[in-house]
């Protein structure tokens, strides 16, 4: 399917499927506390902007953090559907970025372009 972007040009919106798609199954299925065998250290790393591992995850703590001033159920529950919303953003954008490789390499239906995007 495509749609008429500002610019004129024509975009693919399977992505964009895939990404609303994902974001309401996950965030619908995000837990109202730390998950199984989770330690929920980077969520209390993200409460106080400390360092969860040696890496830092540095952009999940900042989003972590964002998410837990909303004034919305409790905080693990809110850094859950952050890291859905994240896990979604990934998702949506595979699914973009193989679409644009399809037609990269010459598949010129959209429907198959963007089915193969959501698989």
């Amino acid at each position: 399917m495509r749609v008429a972007t500002a610019s004129g040009e024509n975009a693919d919106v399977g992505g964009r499927a895939v990404f609303v798609a994902a974001a309401v199954a996950l965030c619908w299925l995000a837990g109202e506390d730390a998950a199984f065998r989770d330690a929920g250290e980077l969520g209390a790393a993200a409460h106080g902007l400390g360092t969860a591992h040696p890496t830092g995850f540095a952009f999940d703590l900042l989003v972590l953090r964002l998410f837990s001033f909303l004034p919305l159920g409790n905080i693990a529950w809110r850094q859950n559907v952050a890291t859905a919303l994240e896990a979604a953003g990934a998702l949506g954008l595979l699914a973009h970025l193989s679409s644009r490789l399809a037609r990269g390499l010459g598949v010129e239906d959209v429907g198959a372009r963007t089915a193969g995007g959501i698989v």
